[in-house]
């Protein structure tokens, strides 16, 4: 197979199926049908984020999905992945406050940056009703999105207050937010100069 095959099997399942995990991608495309190496996969599945037609959602390192362009275009579809991010959340959530007595500063950091970073994750889903025409003759999911996130968010901030209210925590967590910035920023550059090339 050539790359260009590789290339076209990826948008052929994505198109099918309308979202999926990369591992996902990478089981059928790589174990599954055998077309090409793991190493060769990521590289050519790297390149529909310069795509029009495809968009690439990063959750985590661990998680991150491909989907169609016109997957959300369809309020069930928008339902139903909304109510598996949440349920998502909810589990991330639950490790934090199994776990953060146990954690470092830093690593506390880490986690409710994470867990923040998930929040606003979930209200771009929300923004994305909003901006769906058949849904704004029916907002009810928007409220409800919206509503739920809320809820989501006043919990984090409850369980994490002790460890909010001191200073040198604070400084921890902008540190680590200051970090994740610039590693956006560079990405950004990258694609910019792509574009420029």
């Amino acid at each position: 197979s050539t790359l260009e095959d590789v290339e076209e099997r990826i948008k052929e399942i994505l198109k099918e199926h309308g979202r999926m995990r990369s591992t996902e991608l990478e089981r059928m495309i790589v174990e599954d049908e055998g077309i090409c190496a793991k190493k060769t996969f990521y590289k050519k599945l790297d390149n529909l984020k310069f795509s029009l037609d495809y968009n690439r959602n990063e959750i985590s390192k661990y998680e991150v999905w491909y989907e169609h362009e016109d997957f959300f275009e369809h309020e069930e579809n928008l339902t139903s992945f909304f109510n598996g991010q949440i349920k998502e959340y909810n589990n991330e959530f639950k490790k934090f406050t199994k776990i953060k007595n146990k954690l470092t500063d830093k690593q506390k950091a880490y986690f409710f940056n994470y867990l923040l970073d998930y929040l606003d994750y979930l209200e771009t889903i929300a923004m994305s009703a909003k901006f769906i025409s058949h849904l704004n003759r029916s907002i009810t999911l928007k409220i409800i999105v919206d509503t739920k996130i809320n809820e989501l968010r006043n919990k984090l901030f409850i369980t994490s207050k002790k460890f909010l209210s001191n200073p040198e925590m604070l400084s921890t967590i902008l540190t680590v937010k200051g970090g994740t910035m610039m590693g956006s920023k560079i990405t950004l550059q990258k694609i910019i100069d792509n574009v420029h090339e």
